[in-house]
């Protein structure tokens, strides 16, 4: 079974109230939210292409190891977090993630051809960019023809 549009924007939502984040509110540091909502962050060298992995320690705690290999900038890091907390948050992914060795890793790509991949990316766009929070910026933008 796989998650609608709808429900991974609700479950983004609903990760963003649990620590009192509305809607309209930007992340302005993503490894602090992940460890406010109780999951652990740590940085190592794979020495592969990886970007992260995400795996259970109890859950609902999740570790979340970037490869330090891979960190491009910080915008990176950041949409890599969020996907990660997408693996923790979408109960579904922890099936994949035992038949997977009780890990998941994340490869740097733009699209992936992996389902629970691209459902991750979208938990990470609407935790990082919820719909009331883009069109508030977009309100307060003048845009024209031109």
């Amino acid at each position: 079974m796989s998650y609608s549009d709808i429900q991974i924007a609700r479950i983004a939502k609903e990760v963003r109230e649990e620590i009192g984040l509305d809607q309209l509110s930007p992340i302005l540091n993503m490894k602090e939210v992940v460890e406010e909502i109780g999951h652990q962050v740590a940085e190592e060298s794979f020495g592969d292409e990886f970007s992260a992995t995400c795996f259970p320690i109890d859950p609902p705690t999740f570790g979340i190891i970037l490869n330090r290999d891979s960190m491009w900038n910080e915008n990176f890091v950041r949409f890599t977090l969020a996907h990660e907390l997408g693996h923790a948050h979408l109960v579904e992914h922890w099936a994949e993630m035992q038949r997977q060795g009780g890990q998941l890793k994340t490869k740097a790509e733009f699209q992936s051809d992996q389902l629970i991949e691209r459902e991750a990316d979208r938990f990470a766009i609407n935790f990082l960019a919820p719909v009331g929070l883009v069109r508030s910026y977009i309100d307060n933008m003048e845009f024209t023809k031109s």
